[in-house]
């Protein structure tokens, strides 16, 4: 799958419906895979931040990955949360997601442990190596995680083949910016900052983006898109050009 083939236009956080028990609302959670494709939403992302995956067990989360690839049926690409400050934890779910069929990872950089970026570097190659040829879009979001990829950091986590993008949470334009010089144009960059209600993750919604910056997609959170806002949203595709 080339770079830019894994996320278009946007891919939606779903959220994980439950029961008033506690357990997973597998019901619910494949009319909200329903609802997002029929409202044009070519990417879906279950067991993200939004979809409570840090409370969910492996067994959950490996089944809602599964119940997505299955409801999806191939309209939509299927990119799972799967990241854990467990390598270990990390690797069995990414492999869980690729079995399942799923076509992506997205894995976030280990939390609480505060790794050294060296540290954050081997997490990632373990993983990629469990699942060689899978892609793997790396979550920087230091606000949770207690540390930042840094701009080196992702440099050299580009000569791992099997890492395709990264999810820009930082909140640093400038970071931004950084990475995306640093990395070449066929890395994926995306960057969320909030707009309204929810968020969107695409530089496309900047009023002024900066030149160089190419639109390759973005995920809007909680999964609360109508189809009418769904239509809405910029359609450009990954090789459209630096923006101006």
């Amino acid at each position: 799958m080339a770079r830019t083939d894994l996320i278009t236009r946007v891919a939606t956080a779903l959220v994980t419906p439950f029961k008033k028990d506690g357990s997973v609302d597998e019901e619910a959670l494949r009319r909200l895979v329903e609802l997002q494709i029929a409202a044009g939403v070519p990417g879906l992302v279950p067991c993200g931040s939004t979809g409570e995956a840090a409370t969910l067990t492996r067994e959950e989360q490996e089944r809602i990955i599964r119940i997505v690839v299955e409801a999806a049926n191939g309209r939509a690409r299927v990119i799972a949360g799967t990241g854990s400050n467990s390598t270990a934890e990390a690797t069995a779910l990414t492999r869980a997601a690729k079995d399942a069929g799923a076509d992506g990872a997205l894995i976030i950089s280990p939390y609480y442990n505060k790794p050294t970026q060296q540290g954050i570097i081997e997490h990632f190659r373990a993983i990629a190596a469990a699942v060689p040829g899978f892609p793997l879009i790396a979550y920087d979001i230091p606000g949770r995680t207690g540390v930042g990829i840094e701009t080196a950091t992702m440099v050299e986590l580009t000569r791992i083949p099997e890492v395709v993008g990264l999810k820009e949470a930082t909140g640093s334009l400038n970071k931004t910016m950084d990475v995306i010089k640093a990395c070449g144009p066929d890395f994926l960059v995306d960057l969320t900052h909030h707009v309204g209600r929810g968020a969107w993750s695409d530089l496309s919604s900047l009023e002024s983006p900066p030149g160089g910056v190419r639109r390759h997609g973005g995920t809007p959170a909680a999964g609360e898109l109508t189809e009418s806002e769904s239509h809405s949203l910029p359609s450009a595709p990954a090789d459209e050009g630096p923006l101006s």
